[in-house]
């Protein structure tokens, strides 16, 4: 095959003459640098995820205030209002046990 005889990767992708790495600018080496470091890119990808939840939590805290006070909900009071008064081993049993369903469906 053509990929054991000429080295592609060396050329392309290292410090030759033909590199292209010379063409992508800062953001391509950032993105080279971090590909080939699985450390730095597991850190970018941890604060990119932060920085979205930091984003986005004004908006889901109102989204889950706007839900708890809402009168859909404390129409329904009767029928939740047994499981929020069980006991506490009742409830971890049964967050268990829908746990595990979850878990075989996925």
């Amino acid at each position: 095959m053509w990929h054991s005889q000429y080295m592609i990767l060396l050329s392309w992708f290292g410090d030759g003459p033909y590199s292209i790495l010379q063409h992508c600018g800062l953001k391509g080496l950032f993105f080279s640098f971090s590909l080939d470091h699985t450390v730095v890119l597991k850190a970018f990808m941890a604060a990119v995820l932060l920085t979205g939840v930091l984003i986005t939590f004004p908006l889901l805290e109102y989204m889950t205030n706007r839900f708890l006070v809402s009168s859909t909900i404390w129409l329904h009071w009767p029928h939740w209002a047994r499981f929020i008064h069980a006991a506490l081993p009742l409830k971890l049993v049964l967050g268990q046990m829908i746990m595990r369903i979850v878990m075989n469906l996925l």
